[in-house]
């Protein structure tokens, strides 16, 4: 069975009238997260609490989002010290921006996080565990 855009390529004149089509209504942009965060909160002054936030920009949607909306707050929560240190360097030292480097939990021990075998041989630095 052949795809869509393989039946539009061999009738270039129809692939013609649907582009534009495309790019208003069907565009991959907008099913991705970081579209609907900068369409929803245009123009909006927020506060934002970021638990887990890594090292803030890896996978993060909101990386872009926070960098050009000059009047958001926000308070980084990340665990991890390697990570703490990475979103820091990722961020300016901004005084709308707070940093916690603290784990955030009901006060029962929790495994945090685990590295399998073959990620430490690969990367021996990487930390093994953390447990609190």
């Amino acid at each position: 069975m052949k795809t869509t855009k393989q039946f539009v390529k061999k009738i270039p004149i129809i692939g013609n009238l649907l582009v534009p089509f495309y790019k208003k209504f069907w565009s991959p942009k907008k099913f991705s997260v970081a579209y609907w965060i900068e369409k929803l909160t245009k123009n909006r002054n927020l506060k934002i609490v970021q638990v887990g936030s890594n090292d803030g920009k890896t996978t993060d949607p909101l990386f872009t989002s926070i960098n050009k909306n000059l009047s958001w707050e926000v308070l980084f929560v990340e665990p991890v010290s390697y990570l703490f240190e990475k979103l820091k360097t990722n961020y300016s030292e901004e005084p709308r921006f707070k940093f916690e480097n603290t784990l955030i939990n009901d006060g029962s021990p929790q495994t945090f996080y685990w590295v399998r075998e073959e990620a430490i041989e690969r990367f021996p630095n990487l930390p093994t565990c953390i447990i609190s």
